[in-house]
C-alpha cells in the first residue's frame, strides 16, 4: 500500500513539472491556431472600422451641410440679400451637392442612409432636410421676401441638425456594438485556445505519466525477473519451460548438472525427457501432467529421472500452466516448473526407515529392556517381547489390559492412575525412577522405568514405557556389596568395615566402661618387595600375613586391611596394658619366620603403633591417628617393633610437618618432576592413554620422596592442593610439548585428591590451565577415588558432570581398594573403571577371583563405562583381561612408569 502511494506521488509530481515546463509542437500548433483567429477578428474589426470611417465621412457630409446652411442662415441674417444673393445662392448650392452627395455618392453612402433612415422618423428627416433645401432654394430664386428666407433657412438647419444629431448617435451606437462583438469573439477564441493547450499539456503529462510507469514496470519486471533467477541460482533449482504445441522444452544449467547433461545442450524434446523418467514413475507423472493441461492447475510430485552415468536421481517436480491460447483448439501453450534434487533426502528417508526397522528390531530382541504402549485410557496396545520375558504376561494376555490391573502393585495404583492423569490433561510429566512393578506370579520385579509420551497435543495420547529390568543389577550389587566390606585380596574386613565396626566398639566400650586397643599394622620396606620382585610377590605376601594374624585374634577381635601394607587389629574389653603387650608380641612374633614368595624365603618385619581408649583417644578418628603417628615412631625407632602412643609422638608429628616444610620450599624451587605410565588397548597393544605419576627429590637428598610418605603429609597440610595445581600445569605443558612435535596424541590422566576437587577455584583453574596451553577438555583426564566421590554433595556432581559432557574422562581409581561399590556408579559422572591390582593378581587362578572380576567387567560395561585394569605384570594376566574384554591395561608387562622424553619416542610419528 505504501509503495503503490509513493508511485503516486511520483506520478503525479513529474506531472506538474511536466504542465509547468516548455509547450510541446502540439501546443505551439492550437496556440498558432487560437493567434490566427485572433488575426482573423482583428482583420474583421479592420473591415468594419471602414464603414465607421465612411459612416463618419457621412457625418462630416451633413456636418458641413449644416455648416452651410447656418452661414446661409447667417448671411441672411446679418446680411443684405440682394448684395448676398449671390454667395448664399452659392452656399446653398454646396448644400444641395452636399445632399446629392449624400445620397448619390456611393453604395456605402446609400447603404448607409438605407441603414439610418430605416425608422419613419429618420426618413422624415432626410426628406424634411431636401425639401427646406429646395423651399429655400425656391424661395431665394422667386421672391425677396426676408422673413420667409429666414423661416426656411432655419427649417433647414434644423433639419440637417436633426438629421446630424441621428447620424452621430447611430455611429457611436454601431462602434460600441462592432467593438464588443470583435472583442467577445476574441475572448472565445483565447478560452479556447487556452483550453486546447492546457488539454493538449494534461494529455501529454499523463502520456508521459504512462510512459513513465510502463518503463517502471519494466524494470521491475527485469529486476523480478533476475531476482527470480537469484532464487533459483540459490536455491541451486532445476528450472523447465515446456512449449507445448511444438513439445520443446528448455531447461537451465542445474537441470543439466542434476543429470550430468552437457552445458551447452538446454532444449530438449518432451519424449526425450519422458523417457529419461523411471518406469515406476512414469504413469504418476503421465497422470499428473494430463491432469494440469486438462484443467490449468499446478502439480507437484516426486519421481526419478535417470542421470547420464545410470543412476537414478530423485527430483521435487512443482509445475504450473502459465500461458494459455483461447483461440487454438487446445487451449494450454507454455508450462513451466521447477525442480529440486532431493536424492539426499530420499536417502536419508531409506535410511531413517531402516534405522526404524532395525530399532524395532532390537527393541524386540533386547532380553532386559521391556517397552509397553498404552492409550489414552492406559490399555496396553503394545508389548513387545522382553516384557513378557520380565513380567510374565504374553501379548496376548497384555494386550487390552490396563496398565493398573496389570505391573501395578496394590498401593502403587491410585499415584500411577493420578500421575497419567496429569501428564495427558496438565503435561507434567512422569520423572524417570526405579521402581518394583508386580511379576506375574506375584513377585516384585526391580525396574528402571523411563516415559514418553506420543501424540500429547492429540485426542490420542500414546504413552510408552521403557522398563530396564534391573533383577541382574540388584542381584550383583547386594553380591558386591557384601563383597564391599571385604578385601578381596585377604578376604578381611576392608577399612569401610573397619571404621563401622570400631565405631560400634567404642560405643560398647563406654557403655560397659571397659578399655579398647588398637593396632596400627605397617610392613616394613613393603615397596622394595614390589620393586624387587614385582606386585605379585607383594600381593602373596600381604595374604600370608593376614592368614598368619587371624590365627592369635578372639572372636571378638578384628583384623582389617587398612589399605596397602597396613592392617588393623581392634582389641575390646582389654584389662590394661599388659594384656596389649602380649597381643602385640604375638603379632611381633608372626614376623620372626620367613614368608614363602615363588620359591624363595625373605623375611618381613613390620612396624606397630598402639592407641588406647580412653587413655588416648575417644573417638575412632583420635584412636586411628595416633596408632599412626606411634606406628611412625616405631619405624624411626629402627623398625620391627611396636610403640604405645605417648606425648613423646609428637616428635613423629613434627617430623610430618618439617615434610610438609620440605614441601613447600620445593614448591617454590621446582623440585618435582613428573613420569609417564602408558596405558595400552588390549586389542592390539596400542598406547592409547597415560597415568602422570609425581616424584620428588628434595634439594640435597640422594633419591626420590616415596609418594606414600609426602603424599599423606601433603594431604593432612593442605599442600595438596598446591600440588595438584603443579601437576595440572605440567601435565598440561607437557601435552602441549607433544603436540608441537607432531606426536602420536594420547591423554593424560592425572590423579585429583579430595581437597583439591573441593577447591571453590580448582574448576576455573583447571579451564585456565587447558586454555592457556591451548588443549581441550578430551587431551586431560581427572582420577578420583571411590571415597572422594562417595562423600561429594551435589554442587561437586554438578560441576563434574559439567566436565564429563565436555569430554574429559573422568575415571575412578584403585577400584576395589575402596567401598566397591556398583550401586554408586550409576549416579557418578564417570567414564572409566581402574580395576585395583589385587582383583587380576589370581583372577587367571581362582575361580572365585575370577567370577567377581568377571561381575565388575560385565556390569561396568552395561553400566557404559570403559574398563582399565592395573597391576599387570605377566602375560597370563594380560591374556585373561583380553579375554573378559577388559578395554585398557596397565602395568609393568607393558611399560614401566618413564620419563617424558623416553615416552616421546614411542609416541613419534613413523617416518
Amino acid at each position: 500500500m505504501m509503495e503503490n502511494q509513493q508511485s503516486t506521488d511520483v506520478r503525479q509530481t513529474k506531472l506538474a513539472q511536466s504542465e509547468t515546463g516548455w509547450p510541446s509542437l502540439k501546443e505551439w500548433f492550437v496556440i498558432a491556431v487560437g493567434v490566427a483567429i485572433c488575426i482573423g477578428i482583428y482583420s474583421g474589426i479592420n473591415v468594419n472600422t471602414s464603414r465607421l470611417l465612411q459612416a463618419k465621412q457621412t457625418v462630416e457630409i451633413i456636418s458641413s451641410a449644416r455648416s452651410t446652411s447656418n452661414q446661409v442662415l447667417l448671411f441672411i441674417q446679418q446680411s443684405d440679400l440682394r448684395q448676398t444673393k449671390f454667395a448664399i445662392e452659392q452656399q446653398l448650392i454646396s448644400v444641395q451637392q452636399l445632399l446629392h452627395l449624400l445620397q448619390h455618392g456611393g453604395n456605402y453612402q446609400q447603404q448607409t442612409i438605407a441603414a439610418v433612415t430605416t425608422t419613419n422618423q429618420q426618413s422624415a428627416q432626410f426628406t424634411s432636410a431636401q425639401q427646406a433645401l429646395l423651399e429655400l432654394t425656391t424661395s431665394l430664386s422667386t421672391a425677396e421676401d426676408y422673413d420667409n428666407h429666414l423661416q426656411a433657412a432655419m427649417v433647414l438647419e434644423q433639419a440637417l441638425a436633426q438629421l446630424e444629431r441621428h447620424f452621430q448617435l447611430q455611429q457611436s451606437s454601431q462602434i460600441d456594438s462592432f467593438y464588443s462583438l470583435q472583442l467577445g469573439l476574441i475572448a472565445v477564441v483565447l478560452l479556447i485556445t487556452a483550453a486546447g493547450v492546457i488539454v493538449l499539456r494534461r494529455s501529454h503529462a499523463i502520456h508521459q505519466s504512462n510512459e513513465q510507469s510502463l518503463k517502471q514496470s519494466e524494470t521491475a519486471a527485469k529486476h523480478a525477473a533476475e531476482q527470480l533467477q537469484l532464487v533459483i541460482d540459490g536455491a541451486e533449482l532445476g528450472f523447465y519451460d515446456w512449449d507445448y504445441n511444438s513439445g520443446t522444452v528448455s531447461v537451465n544449467s542445474h537441470w543439466l548438472e542434476f543429470l550430468g547433461l552437457p552445458a551447452d545442450r538446454q532444449q530438449f524434446n518432451i519424449e526425450e525427457i519422458m523417457g529419461r523418467i523411471h518406469p515406476d514413475d512414469s504413469h504418476l507423472v503421465q497422470q499428473q501432467l494430463n491432469e494440469c493441461i486438462q484443467t490449468g492447475s499446478g502439480y507437484t510430485l516426486e519421481y526419478r529421472q535417470q542421470h547420464q552415468l545410470g543412476h537414478w536421481v530423485w527430483f521435487e517436480d512443482s509445475g504450473k500452466v502459465v500461458e494459455v491460447n483461447h483461440h487454438a483448439s487446445g487451449n494450454t501453450q507454455r508450462i513451466c516448473g521447477t525442480v529440486k534434487n532431493i536424492s539426499k533426502r530420499k536417502q536419508a528417508e531409506l535410511e531413517y526407515r531402516e534405522n526404524e526397522r532395525r530399532f524395532r528390531h532390537l527393541i524386540e530382541a533386547l532380553p532386559t529392556v521391556a517397552v509397553q504402549g498404552y492409550n489414552r485410557d492406559r490399555e496396553v496396545i503394545y508389548w513387545n517381547d522382553a516384557s513378557r520375558r520380565v513380567y510374565g504376561f504374553s501379548k496376548q494376555e497384555a494386550l487390552g489390559q490396563r496398565l493398573e490391573h496389570l505391573i501395578i502393585p496394590e498401593p502403587m495404583r491410585d499415584a500411577v492412575v493420578q500421575a497419567h492423569h496429569e501428564w495427558v490433561s496438565g503435561g507434567k510429566e512422569i520423572p524417570a525412577s526405579e521402581l518394583n512393578l508386580l511379576h506375574k506370579d506375584g513377585h516384585l520385579v526391580p525396574v528402571f522405568s523411563s516415559h514418553v509420551m506420543l501424540n500429547q497435543d492429540t485426542d490420542n495420547p500414546e504413552m510408552f514405557c521403557v522398563d530396564v529390568d534391573l533383577t541382574d543389577q540388584h542381584r550383583t550389587a547386594a553380591e558386591l556389596k557384601r563383597l564391599a566390606s571385604k578385601d578381596l585380596l585377604t578376604n578381611l574386613p576392608n577399612r569401610r568395615f573397619l571404621e563401622e565396626e570400631l565405631n560400634r566398639r567404642l560405643a560398647e566400650a563406654r557403655r560397659f566402661d571397659q578399655q579398647l586397643a588398637l593396632l596400627f599394622i605397617d610392613l616394613d620396606l613393603f615397596k622394595d618387595i614390589n620393586d624387587s620382585m614385582g606386585h605379585n610377590a607383594g600381593d602373596h605376601l600381604l595374604q600370608q600375613v593376614a592368614d598368619r594374624l587371624k590365627a592369635h585374634l578372639r572372636h571378638y577381635d578384628t583384623l582389617s586391611r587398612f589399605g596397602g601394607d597396613e592392617f588393623i587389629i581392634v582389641l575390646p574389653n582389654m584389662s590394661g596394658r599388659n594384656e596389649i603387650q602380649t597381643v602385640a608380641d604375638k603379632v611381633m612374633a608372626e614376623f620372626e619366620h620367613t614368608y614363602r614368595l615363588f620359591e624363595q624365603d625373605i623375611y618381613v618385619t613390620a612396624s606397630i603403633g598402639i592407641s588406647m581408649y580412653p587413655d588416648d583417644g575417644e573417638s575412632s578418628a583420635e584412636l586411628l591417628k595416633f596408632a599412626d603417628a606411634a606406628m611412625y615412631q616405631a619405624k624411626e625407632s629402627g623398625r620391627n617393633r611396636y610403640r604405645f602412643f605417648a606425648a613423646s609422638m609428637n616428635e613423629q608429628l613434627n617430623r610430618q610437618r618439617q615434610i610438609a616444610i620440605n614441601l613447600r620450599q620445593s614448591l617454590d624451587r621446582d623440585e618435582f618432576h613428573l613420569v609417564f605410565q602408558p596405558q595400552v588397548d588390549l586389542r592390539n597393544q596400542h598406547i592409547i592413554a597415560c597415568e602422570a605419576l609425581l616424584r620428588w627429590q628434595p634439594k640435597e637428598a640422594a633419591d626420590w620422596a616415596s609418594p606414600a610418605e609426602f603424599i599423606p603429609v601433603a594431604e593432612r597440610s593442605d599442600l595438596i592442593i598446591r600440588l595438584g595445581q603443579w601437576v595440572i600445569q605440567a601435565a598440561c605443558r607437557q601435552v602441549a610439548k607433544w603436540r608441537s612435535q607432531q606426536l602420536l596424541p594420547i591423554r593424560v590422566d592425572i590423579n585429583v585428591s579430595g581437597k583439591q576437587l573441593q577447591q571453590p577455584g580448582f574448576f576455573n583453574f583447571f579451564s585456565e590451565t587447558l586454555a592457556e596451553y591451548g588443549l581441550t577438555p578430551k587431551d586431560i583426564g581427572i582420577e578420583l577415588t571411590e571415597n572422594v566421590l562417595i562423600g561429594a554433595d551435589q554442587e561437586l556432581l554438578r560441576r563434574l558432570t559439567s566436565l564429563h559432557e565436555s569430554g574429559m574422562e573422568v575415571s575412578i581409581d584403585d577400584f576395589g581398594a575402596g567401598y566397591s561399590s556398583l550401586s554408586y556408579l550409576k549416579h557418578f559422572p564417570v567414564h572409566t573403571l581402574k580395576i585395583d591390582r589385587a582383583f587380576v593378581v589370581e583372577a587367571p587362578y581362582q575361580d572365585k577371583d575370577k567370577a567377581i572380576l568377571e561381575a565388575i567387567v560385565q556390569v561396568g560395561h552395561k553400566l557404559g563405562l570403559n574398563i582399565v585394569v592395573e597391576g599387570i605384570e605377566t602375560e597370563q594376566q594380560a591374556i585373561f583381561c583380553q579375554k573378559l574384554h577388559c578395554d585398557l591395561a596397565q602395568g609393568y608387562y607393558f611399560y614401566k612408569p618413564m620419563p617424558a622424553n623416553q615416552l616421546a619416542e614411542l609416541l613419534a610419528q613413523p617416518s
